[in-house]
């Protein structure tokens, strides 16, 4: 009987326990970690009671900054926007009965803020050659003094915490600056910056960023091609092409070399055409090339000759009209006359000893 007694009496004092008035855990944690301008909602559920009295407050009597609504067990505080105002530990009091002894449970909001991907800057466009700096920048970031950054262009990099910086309670940005030399092994490779806050309570996914190099170099290894050469007949078509090496694009000037030894711009394309060259068009062609980032100007000429036409003179019939003359007086003359003219050569002169020399 005693036995049956004493099992009974553990087991209502068990039902007693888990049936007790309580406050369960605050949702979503004894600890939120919030970030601000996001909405927070805390919940607190009680047990054993199913009308209490809830009542909020902050540990230090701070306003709550949030709006509360009861429903049976529960009550809830949201909070639209967290703020700097937010950061406190909040207290949840519930009575069931009036004359009961008050449950009481507490949770700490601790707030962050790293809202976005970190920003990678480029002071001037990267120049070959030239020296150069990246600045990775990280905006609105709470707390600071937890953020990491690292930059990463190769197999260089560099990487700075902050964990010295003072701490405010204030958005801050911070920024991590590289030197370096562009080189041609830079070409489309990729500069990479990395954020990471590191938190007590919460693990966050770091933030990345990443900018690809476009390496600018200014106009190298131009040249001038003539089509069909640098010396050509009068009339003959001229094509003059200007080819270079040259990033972002190349920007081209064709001048013509005066004969007071000034230059005359004549074009503004990276090809010169002249359909109809005459020998006054002979002279020294200059192709001035430079592109929109560099300095670089590059310059290189080609001396063009246009030679005159020299007319042809038909001497094969006034040679029969004069054989035929001379055939009706001497047979013999005739047939002379036309071996010479045959051979006759179009430009230059002839003799009548020149045709009988043997060949």
């Amino acid at each position: 009987m005693a036995r049956v007694t004493s099992a009974l009496l553990s087991l209502l004092l068990a039902f007693t326990t888990v049936k007790a008035f309580g406050i369960e855990d605050i949702m979503p944690d004894h600890r939120v970690v919030a970030q601000i301008g996001h909405k927070l909602a805390l919940s607190c559920r009680t047990t054993d009671c199913e009308s209490p009295n809830f009542s909020w407050r902050t540990q230090l009597d701070y306003p709550l900054g949030g709006k509360l609504s009861h429903q049976g067990k529960s009550s809830v505080l949201t909070i639209q926007s967290v703020g700097f105002q937010h950061e406190h530990h909040y207290l949840c009091t519930a009575v069931c009965k009036q004359g009961e002894p008050s449950k009481e449970k507490a949770v700490m909001v601790d707030i962050y803020s790293f809202p976005s991907d970190p920003v990678i800057e480029l002071k001037s466009p990267l120049i070959l050659g030239q020296p150069a700096s990246v600045t990775c920048r990280v905006p609105e970031v709470y707390p600071s003094e937890q953020l990491t950054i690292t930059l990463i262009k190769g197999k260089l990099t560099t990487e700075k915490e902050f964990f010295q910086d003072p701490h405010t309670k204030s958005l801050q940005t911070k920024n991590l600056k590289m030197d370096f030399i562009p080189t041609e092994e830079d070409f489309g490779k990729e500069i990479i910056c990395v954020a990471e806050l590191s938190l007590e309570d919460m693990v966050l996914a770091p933030r990345q960023s990443t900018h690809v190099m476009e390496i600018n170099y200014g106009p190298r290894n131009t040249k001038i091609v003539a089509f069909p050469g640098n010396t050509v007949l009068e009339g003959e078509a001229l094509i003059l092409t200007c080819l270079t090496e040259s990033h972002p694009q190349a920007n081209f000037v064709w001048k013509k070399q005066l004969p007071d030894g000034l230059a005359q711009n004549i074009a503004e394309k990276y090809n010169l055409s002249i359909p109809n060259p005459q020998p006054s068009d002979s002279g020294t062609y200059t192709c001035e090339v430079t592109n929109e980032v560099t300095s670089v100007v590059e310059r290189t000429s080609l001396y063009i000759s246009v030679q005159a036409r020299v007319e042809e003179l038909d001497y094969v019939t006034p040679v029969i009209i004069v054989v035929s003359c001379l055939a009706t007086v001497a047979g013999p003359a005739a047939a002379i006359f036309i071996y010479i003219f045959r051979k006759m050569k179009i430009n230059g002169s002839y003799s009548l000893a020149d045709s009988l020399k043997p060949n």
